[in-house]
């Protein structure tokens, strides 16, 4: 995900079988709802 300047403020790796080998996750303001 990448904020209005393009710069990566959330990413992730993922190994085999979907289990998440690095998250990097910066100062972001997410204005989304998820039902």
């Amino acid at each position: 995900m990448t904020d209005r300047e393009g710069e990566i403020v959330w990413q992730a790796t993922y190994r085999s079988w979907g289990s998440i080998e690095q998250l990097v996750v910066d100062d972001v303001e997410l204005n989304r709802r998820v039902q």
